[in-house]
């Protein structure tokens, strides 16, 4: 801890630098998303069973169950590759 600079020993370098950058007066702003590594389903199906025994589940094939807890919802579910409407 004594060999490191006076700006960076508290261990709060990053913060102090970003509360700087945030600080600064007539700073432009941008919001963006990165998306990266999408995984389209073309066979996706609303109301498909989304927690089928398969490694991807939201298909025609894995039926479509009663109970709206199973079903897979209109933008998409953790266990199913995206729809193509989401992307």
């Amino acid at each position: 801890m004594s060999t490191k600079p006076d700006k960076i020993k508290k261990n709060n370098f990053i913060n102090e630098l970003y509360a700087n950058i945030v600080n600064q007066k007539g700073r432009n702003e941008i919001k963006a998303v990165l998306v990266t590594d999408p995984h389209v389903d073309y066979k996706y199906v609303q109301g498909a069973d989304k927690l089928c025994n398969n490694y991807l589940c939201c298909g025609e094939d894995d039926g479509f169950p009663s109970e709206p807890s199973r079903q897979a919802g209109e933008w998409g579910e953790y266990k199913c590759d995206l729809p193509p409407k989401t992307l």
